[in-house]
């Protein structure tokens, strides 16, 4: 019985990108261990280099199948991923509240100073947007109770420079002091007479980006004053006048934040911001032509909705790409106010039991296997042969034995 040949890998000029310049690669002195790792396994991703997987059939015989590197930051394989994310918080959302899309984004004139402190002021970046929406969320005049926010760090622009930004997801209900779960419509309320916000968001805008701004600049100083940060070379970093100077032209500076959408609690929002979660700095669909020397692709005017190409040689395409790649271990997804994971679960049950709905239980995919994932996610039995419907049996990755 002969093995039949592992598919087409399909049509992915990222991944060709990294392949053709591996070399050159290597020889960038200034990468991390975690970048040289990544522009590795994109260049192998879905190719016989990665390794196989081989599946026989009694009937069929054997089909091998190339492995993906599943690394978070390659744009080939994270199809899988988002759809067991979007599986595993479904049972997250609270069904008949609206959720609300928030982006909140850093001037462009921190970009030096967080490029060279990328894990603790990602990390206040996360801190500050949350604690900015929680603050003014207890507020008894706006909501006067902790919502539920899902954040995601995104640091680029669509034509790969550096844009440091947060997508969050806010729910538009959440637990007062006592426990009690309550809705932004919720006719108990104490509230000011106040004007639709944008979207009909419950907060302000313009209030929430001053205190985005004030609470990341405090935490910026605060670094500062404890020589805790690696500072960019010139006068305005390291000399006290300067940085008094930086730091009062970054306070009135107007940060920029807005309201992309609102949704209905019915696992849409979740869906949505899947797309955030599992974006990589640029994807294969926006490739518009690679001729071994340069790469061409879209950017989209987020205003006018207005396309134009882009082209760069294909070292700096590469060095803008993975100057996007964040530290080992750092979380680019991360829960706060009532789906804080130290919290999450006894959150959302008491929320269930107040609102009458079925008793939450954390998602059943947590850790699951792959057939598993399968099943829930495509409806597809992997043990099965599509073929013939007979049981299969699986090797272990590598080259099989035949």
């Amino acid at each position: 019985m002969t093995a039949q040949s592992a598919p087409d890998s399909g049509n992915y000029p990222i991944r060709q990108i990294f392949h053709d310049y591996r070399e050159a690669i290597l020889g960038m002195e200034s990468l991390s261990d975690t970048q040289r790792s990544a522009a590795h396994l994109i260049g192998i991703c879905k190719t016989a280099k990665m390794g196989l997987t081989a599946s026989f059939c009694p009937n069929c015989g054997i089909q091998l199948h190339y492995a993906s590197c599943n690394n978070r930051n390659c744009p080939c394989c994270q199809w899988p991923s988002q759809q067991s994310w979007i599986m595993q918080r479904k049972n997250e959302v609270i069904p008949d509240i609206p959720y609300y899309h928030i982006v909140l984004t850093v001037p462009h004139d921190l970009n030096p100073l967080i490029r060279l402190n990328e894990t603790r002021l990602m990390k206040a970046l996360f801190t500050c947007s949350s604690q900015a929406v929680i603050d003014l969320a207890k507020d008894r005049h706006f909501l006067g109770a902790v919502p539920g926010i899902v954040s995601v760090l995104h640091t680029w622009r669509q034509d790969l420079l550096p844009h440091y930004h947060v997508h969050m997801i806010v729910s538009g209900g959440g637990l007062n002091s006592l426990g009690q779960f309550i809705t932004q419509n919720d006719p108990s309320r104490n509230r000011r007479k106040q004007p639709k916000y944008d979207g009909g968001f419950f907060l302000p805008m313009g209030a929430l980006t001053k205190l985005f701004r004030g609470k990341l600049m405090d935490a910026v100083k605060r670094l500062w004053k404890k020589n805790l940060l690696n500072l960019p070379r010139g006068n305005i970093y390291t000399d006290p006048n300067g940085w008094a100077a930086f730091c009062d032209r970054l306070y009135e500076t107007k940060w920029i934040g807005y309201i992309a959408s609102t949704f209905n609690g019915r696992g849409n929002a979740i869906e949505y911001l899947a797309r955030y979660t599992f974006r990589t700095a640029i994807s294969n669909s926006r490739i518009q032509d690679y001729d071994g020397k340069t790469v061409t692709f879209t950017v989209t005017n987020r205003k006018t909705g207005e396309k134009k190409s882009v082209a760069l040689p294909a070292m700096e395409f590469i060095r803008r790409f993975l100057s996007h790649i964040l530290p080992k271990g750092f979380m680019r997804v991360r829960y706060f106010g009532f789906l804080s994971n130290a919290r999450k679960t006894r959150n959302l049950r008491s929320i269930h039991r107040q609102r009458h709905l079925p008793a939450y239980n954390p998602s059943p995919l947590t850790g699951a296997s792959k057939r598993k994932l399968f099943l829930a996610v495509w409806n597809i039995d992997i043990s099965i042969c599509k073929y013939c419907g007979a049981h299969l049996i699986y090797f272990p990755r590598g080259q099989p034995p035949f």
